[in-house]
């Protein structure tokens, strides 16, 4: 494989971000971390240089909530959504993912992935008011490594990266 030069543009509401390059397991290779502030409102340009970083997988760090144009400072804390990491982390067999939904009545979905973006697993898929709540992951049935927990709340979306040892 032939390292490569690409630069991506990055829609997100953040204040700045932080692209954290992965070793093969999933763990996040810090000496490499570069940080990145937006060219534009919640508008990033990231660099990856393959020579440069032997990766490619890359994981993405937000801070803050970015330039939100159409909604007010009110709407925005009123729709206050997230995704905590699962704990514990590393985990055998049995993990906890905690979210928050800071708006009533949205469709919720908290899917699990493996590393090929196969779906593996799908603990909620249904209409939640505001609320913290809890779900348990049981991954028993599947082997050690590196799988993504995915949050979608209306047009909210995050992820965390879980890693299952047996």
């Amino acid at each position: 494989m032939r390292p490569i030069a690409i630069t991506i543009q990055l829609k997100i509401f953040a204040d700045s971000i932080s692209l954290i390059p992965l070793d093969v397991t999933g763990l996040e290779i810090t000496d490499q971390k570069k940080n990145y502030l937006p060219a534009s409102p919640n508008t990033f340009l990231i660099s990856i240089d393959q020579s440069q970083q032997k990766s490619v997988w890359f994981g993405i760090e937000k801070y803050g909530d970015g330039v939100l144009s159409s909604i007010n400072d009110e709407e925005k804390h009123a729709k206050h959504f997230s995704l905590e990491q699962n704990y514990p982390n590393p985990f055998n067999p049995i993990t906890t993912m905690e979210y928050t939904i800071g708006k009533d009545d949205v469709p919720v979905q908290l899917i699990i992935y493996d590393v090929l973006g196969n779906e593996v697993a799908k603990l909620v898929d249904e209409i939640k008011s505001a609320g913290k709540y809890r779900a348990l992951f049981d991954g028993s049935k599947l082997s050690s490594g590196l799988y993504f927990a995915k949050l979608t709340i209306g047009e909210f979306s995050d992820a965390k990266k879980i890693l299952l040892l047996k």
